[in-house]
């Protein structure tokens, strides 16, 4: 927790955005929702002393555990009809949103990985995402909260070869390069690939946030409505869709960035009713075929 953002923060500072922030980042890291809901605890009782003591007034861990992803519910990957439904939407009517999205669901990037992307690393020739690094919104020793740039969370470099679909959204954000771009440099690197709406790095909270009022708007209308999203979902999503088309565990564990299968399989790949209807039914039809 040191290393956190909480880290080096006075305990009179810290709100509920600060805690929510955090929450996300442990979960951006993979780790479980049950280890989220320990710290949770533990912080709060933390706060409650410090309330007794007379340090603070009120309790900054105070429903932040809502918008945690997973807390009312296992977390899920989006069906077939909700991804097609909700990209089809976003390509209507908000483009920037639909880029995000469709771009994290091809290729099951981290946010902060996601965030951290320059045109350095990617190749339009040979089709090639490379993955070597994060762009962390972050404290570090006595400073301010700032954007950081560090390795990935294994330390591993991954390349990932485009989808048509990730293709499609990388050859249009180019077209627009020198309009989209921005002067931004965070240590040594510029001319990264996405922004916020109002033209700022992204985080891990400010994608978040963005992504749900996008989804919101799509709920007014579709017939296949989102209860709960976060970047967490498009990542399991494209892991889902992977999954359910044959890809091999460990080709998909490699993509994805994972340290074993068990994680990819367990945390990730989600077998929902539809799902396992089709797998029947391929099962079955193989059987036929050997017959």
């Amino acid at each position: 927790m040191s290393n956190s953002i909480l880290g080096n923060m006075k305990i009179s500072d810290i709100r509920k955005i600060n805690i929510t922030c955090f929450y996300e980042q442990l979960q951006e890291k993979d780790i479980s929702y049950g280890t989220v809901s320990y710290y949770h605890k533990l912080l709060s009782s933390v706060f409650n002393m410090a309330i007794d003591n007379e340090l603070i007034r009120n309790n900054p861990t105070k429903r932040a555990l809502e918008v945690v992803d997973g807390s009312h519910q296992k977390r899920e990957a989006l069906t077939r009809k909700q991804q097609d439904g909700l990209l089809s939407y976003l390509y209507k009517h908000d483009r920037d949103m639909y880029r995000k999205v469709a771009f994290l669901i091809g290729t099951m990037c981290r946010v902060s990985e996601f965030a951290g992307l320059t045109w350095d690393d990617i190749d339009m020739k040979n089709r090639i995402i490379t993955i070597d690094h994060q762009l962390q919104y972050k404290k570090i020793g006595g400073e301010n909260f700032d954007f950081h740039i560090s390795s990935t969370k294994n330390t591993h470099t991954r390349r990932i070869l485009m989808t048509d679909d990730v293709y499609d959204v990388l050859n249009e954000l180019h077209k627009y390069f020198f309009i989209l771009r921005k002067d931004y440099c965070v240590d040594g690197k510029k001319d990264f690939l996405f922004y916020s709406k109002s033209g700022k790095l992204l985080s891990i909270t400010s994608f978040n946030y963005e992504l749900k009022k996008a989804v919101e708007k799509y709920n007014e209308t579709a017939e296949y409505k989102i209860d709960k999203i976060s970047a967490h979902t498009l990542r399991h999503t494209g892991c889902t869709r992977d999954a359910e088309d044959g890809m091999d565990i460990k080709v998909l564990q490699y993509l994805i960035g994972h340290s074993n299968t068990q994680i990819t399989n367990n945390v990730y790949n989600h077998v929902n009713e539809e799902r396992a209807v089709s797998e029947v039914v391929n099962v079955a039809e193989r059987r036929r075929n050997r017959a």
